[in-house]
Formats: C-alpha cells, sequence, structure tokens
C-alpha cells in the first residue's frame, strides 16, 4: 500500500531515457516548457528536446537568447543543430513583404552587430553535429550580365558569399569544438544559390576544411527567375553552371569518400535541362539519397542511381518525372548554354528544332529498383508539399504514391513554362505543335504513358512489397 510519500510512477517514466527522448521529441515548445516543470525525473528528457536545436534570426532578440544558450554550462551540451536564417521570410516571393532587420542586411559592415556576433559563434557548442545555413530563395546575378530585367534581392551575391564566409569559418575556428572535436557531420544548405561565386567555392580554406568532415549533406538550391518573362529563366546561366560543373566539382567529387546521405532539391527542374551527368561518380558509402524537381530523360541518369545498389538503403523521389516527350533548339540539345536574348522566348521553327522520345517508363524502373537496388529498405515517389514550400524540409516524409505529375513534356519557347504537366487534354494542345512532321511521326510516343496507372502501380507495389527482404 502506498504512502503519501511514495513516490509515483508514470508510465513515461518507466520508458528508458532514449524513448524518452524519442517521445518527447514530437512535443511543441509550450508542451516541452510544462513538462520540464512535472518532475525532476523527466526534465532532462524535456529540456533536450527544447534545446536541441538553436535557431539564429536577424532579430534583436535571437542573438540574445542563442548567447543565453551558450553561456550555460549544460544548455550548451545539449545542443545538437545550429540553424542559422538571414532573413525571417526565406520563401518570400516578387510582391511580398522581404524587409529584414539592419542586423542582417548589412553583414559586411565593419561595426559588428549582434546577428553578426552571434554567427561567428556557431561551432563552439561542444556537441553539435548539424549546421544548417538558410537564405532567401530570391536571388540573382549581381552583375547584371545575364539577368534579362533587374531586380532587387534582399539576399545579393555578394551578401550570401560574405555570410558563407563567416559561416564556414565559425565552424572551422581552432579554438571551436565544432572543428577540434570532429562531431559536425551534417550540412545543410536552404536556398544556396546556383550562380554563387566560384572564387569562394574554388578558393575558400573554411569552405574546404569543413565539406572534408561531412557525412550528409542537404542541398537546396534556388535558381535566379526572370519575373518579366519566366520562360527565360531556364537560359539564365547560373542554374547550368551548378547543375553542370559546381555540384559535381566542389560538392560531390572532393566528398565522395564520406558521404552516406545526399539530398538535392531546386525551386526548378534540374537533371534533363539544366543538364546534371554524374556519370562514372561512385559515392561508396551512399545509403540515403532524396532528390527534388528532377527530371529525368538520358538512362545515365538511372544508371547512376542503380550503380549504388551495393549500399543505398533509401530512395526518395519527390516532383521527379520523366520526360517523356521533349522539344528543344539545336543549343540545348548540344548542351550548348544560350546566350540571353531580348524580349521573349516563345516560338521557333519547329521542323529544325531537335526532338527527344525517351522510352523510359515508371513501371521498368520499379522493376530495376527491385531487382537492381538489393539492400533498399525504403522508398518514396509522389509530389510533396511543394505548395507551402515544405516539400525539402518534409522529405522523409513523403509516401509511395503515384501522381499524374510522374510524367512531363519539355517544349521550349513556349511560355510561361517550357515543362507541361499533364491535366487530362492532349499534349498536342499543350505544345500547339500538332502540325509538326516528327511529333506526327511520333504520335503514340507522345501520349500519356499507362493512363490508368493500374500497370506501375502494379509495379510499385511489388517493389514496396520486396523492400528489406534481400
Amino acid at each position: 500500500m502506498s504512502t503519501p510519500d511514495a513516490p509515483v510512477f508514470s508510465p513515461f517514466t518507466r520508458l528508458p531515457v532514449e524513448l524518452q527522448r524519442h517521445v518527447s521529441s514530437y512535443l511543441d515548445f509550450e508542451s516541452l516548457k510544462a513538462l520540464r516543470l512535472v518532475r525532476k525525473d523527466v526534465a532532462s528528457s524535456a529540456t533536450d528536446a527544447l534545446f536541441r536545436v538553436v535557431n539564429l534570426l536577424p532579430t534583436e532578440q535571437s542573438p540574445e537568447r542563442f548567447n543565453h544558450v551558450l553561456e550555460d554550462e549544460d544548455l550548451k551540451t545539449r545542443v545538437r543543430k545550429v540553424t542559422v536564417n538571414t532573413t525571417l521570410t526565406p520563401w518570400a516571393r516578387p510582391g511580398w513583404d522581404t524587409s529584414r532587420p539592419e542586423e542582417a542586411r548589412d553583414i559586411y559592415d565593419p561595426d559588428l552587430k549582434p546577428w553578426k556576433k552571434a554567427l561567428a559563434k556557431i561551432g563552439r557548442f561542444p556537441n553539435v553535429t548539424h549546421a544548417e545555413l538558410m537564405f532567401s530563395v530570391e536571388c540573382t546575378d549581381d552583375s547584371g550580365y545575364y539577368g534579362y530585367w533587374s531586380k532587387e534581392v534582399g539576399d545579393t551575391q555578394d551578401f550570401r558569399v560574405a555570410v558563407l564566409e563567416k559561416f564556414f569559418k565559425a565552424l572551422n575556428r581552432e579554438d571551436c569544438p565544432a572543428a577540434t572535436e570532429g562531431k559536425l557531420d551534417t550540412l545543410t544548405l536552404v536556398n544556396f544559390q546556383d550562380g554563387t561565386s566560384e572564387a569562394f567555392l574554388e578558393s575558400n580554406e573554411d569552405f574546404k576544411s569543413v565539406r572534408a568532415r561531412i557525412r550528409k549533406l542537404h542541398l537546396q538550391i534556388a535558381t535566379e527567375t526572370d519575373d518579366a518573362s519566366p520562360e527565360n529563366s531556364m537560359s539564365i546561366i547560373g542554374r547550368h553552371h551548378f547543375f553542370g560543373n559546381y555540384l559535381r566539382k566542389y560538392f560531390l567529387e572532393p566528398m565522395r569518400e564520406n558521404l552516406t546521405h545526399l539530398s538535392i532539391f531546386a525551386n526548378d527542374y534540374w537533371g534533363m535541362y539544366p543538364h546534371c551527368d554524374l556519370t562514372g561518380l561512385k559515392l561508396p558509402r551512399l545509403k540515403s539519397l532524396a532528390f527534388g524537381n528532377w527530371s529525368i530523360a538520358y538512362e545515365h541518369q538511372i544508371e547512376w542511381v542503380i550503380a549504388h545498389g551495393d549500399t543505398l538503403e533509401e530512395l526518395v523521389l519527390d516532383d521527379c518525372p520523366i520526360v517523356h516527350t521533349a522539344r528543344m533548339d539545336v543549343a540545348i540539345a548540344d548542351n550548348r548554354w544560350p546566350a540571353p536574348r531580348g524580349g521573349t522566348g516563345r516560338g521557333g521553327d519547329f521542323d529544325s528544332d531537335r526532338y527527344m522520345f525517351p522510352s523510359m517508363r515508371w513501371g521498368a524502373l520499379f522493376r530495376r529498383f527491385q531487382t537492381e537496388l538489393l539492400r533498399l529498405r525504403r522508398f518514396a515517389i509522389g509530389h510533396g508539399n511543394w505548395d507551402n514550400d515544405r516539400a525539402f524540409e518534409e522529405r522523409y516524409e513523403l509516401p509511395a504514391k503515384l501522381e499524374k505529375t510522374r510524367y512531363i513534356v519539355f517544349n521550349y519557347g513556349i511560355g510561361p513554362s517550357a515543362w507541361l504537366e499533364y491535366s487530362g487534354r492532349s499534349w498536342e494542345d499543350y505544345g500547339h505543335w500538332r502540325d509538326c512532321e516528327q511529333i506526327r511521326e511520333h504520335e503514340e510516343d507522345t501520349k500519356y504513358p499507362d493512363p490508368t496507372g493500374e500497370k506501375e502501380q502494379g509495379a510499385l507495389d511489388e517493389l514496396l512489397q520486396g523492400l528489406g527482404r534481400s
């Protein structure tokens, strides 16, 4: 029989500490604060969850809270992830209020401000394993050379490089645990500009030093858009530099021996155009791969994924359509990036252009994944939460679901986008190319593959049922 002084045990307190921490991670901020006050024996788990992630925002209050955690001998040991934000509205589009406090805007001002001072300290948390830097999705080439219409953005190229320099320097200081204790293994760059200075990527020693320690790399790439003529956006050179060169040269090649987890998302399609060829680049330890907005048109793209069959355990394909019909001009087809043109990119001589009718279909790919990705434990395909700008953040929550958007048509020269998603109409109606001789000759190829989805659903079901059996 219990006495008034006997301790009262709840089912939660009987759980192992690791399970308590796991459960606590699902609670919201206010619930965690309340849980810390309930019992001393569960306060530690709640405190771990509360201070696991520290966010540095460009406000007057955020650096103060950041410093409070850093100066507390107990709290600073509980931090595992540091997130630095350059703006309070990272996903704001043209016409939105993109203003932000002065502390972030004049990052390279010699008069040190609180946000800038705090940024220099992010490597001082002794147990941090994950560093994240988030910019604004709106970006532009500062020189204006490749732009069609000049526009003002908060995160200019110079601003971004200045922040990147300070971010990586803070993670590489000799007196910082993040550099000396070797616990930092995860790097996330959100809205990393495709046209980021090559000089920085090539010569910044802090970036290269941190890069050498990373095993989990997660990139959300921001591509510049031509707001006046969106169809011209695909010709802006920054995206071609990044996906055609920088991604491989400055990220994947130097990190190839270490990477176990890789995410590459972008706010526009990449893969076919801008072309990204990773042929011959084997990541021998890769376990998890997540792609977003990856357009698939070439066999070498699938062969690259299949080449990791001896290690790959997770594959996430978010809004990654097969391009089953494509019309390109000669420069695009030959992989030469066109120079900016005045006006719009609409029109063109249909019969002098290049046409491509890739024969890849999802049913066949599902069967290949089943038989050649022998260590696969999780597979996801579908359309994530792009409408709310959370697809990248929620990529590991994506289910496996067939969407109509799993196939797409590329028809250069039409606006506002060359990428045409299926909505039940004839592809001829979309592209206005019914009079083209090559299209008439390949009429069957231009039709939407497996419109009912029955065949491909069966192949997907077999793949999912076989996961983890090898």
